[in-house]
């Protein structure tokens, strides 16, 4: 099971979100060096793998598996289903998120992927940090920026998953 980097109640959310908006009325560039900046500086570090399933029973299979994986403590420290994504779709669809402490740590991140993948999830799959998401950082955004910064693909014929970096940064 992953250990815990820092205390729940350590996180300022709020402080991210202000130092955000000041970022943007600042006038100063954003990149992903910037974001990483201020989700260390305010304890925003967790992340999650997340995968879309269509209603129906793969989707129940796979939160069964994933569910069981996490409860044992195989991967991840948490995990959530959504009821439905209703985009227009005719089969509506569901994203399962799979969480870990700190979206810095990539041996952390690959293993976490690496559970997720023995639980017998084999679909695409992006890991995006939290603090994206407290900061209303969304596909299309206008600073192009990524929020998904890996990506994983299973190849069925290999029976090996491979994780891609998808940020790009100067560190």
């Amino acid at each position: 099971m992953e250990e815990r980097p820092w205390q729940v109640e350590d996180v300022d959310k709020e402080g991210l979100q202000q130092a955000w908006e000041d970022m943007q009325n600042s006038g100063r560039p954003i990149t992903f060096e910037t974001v990483l900046d201020l989700a260390r500086a305010h304890k925003c570090l967790s992340g999650k793998w997340l995968f879309h399933m269509d209603t129906g029973i793969k989707v129940d299979h796979a939160w069964a598996s994933i569910a069981k994986a996490v409860v044992s403590g195989e991967c991840g420290m948490s995990a959530k289903v959504s009821p439905h994504e209703d985009d227009g779709r005719a089969r509506p669809r569901h994203v399962i998120c799979v969480y870990n402490w700190d979206f810095t740590d990539e041996d952390t991140i690959i293993e976490l992927e690496a559970g997720i993948r023995r639980a017998g999830i084999k679909c695409h799959m992006t890991y995006k940090p939290d603090a994206f998401t407290y900061m209303g950082i969304y596909r299309n955004n206008k600073w192009s920026l990524r929020p998904a910064i890996y990506a994983s693909e299973y190849d069925l014929n290999h029976r090996r998953s491979k994780v891609t970096a998808v940020y790009e940064t100067k560190r």
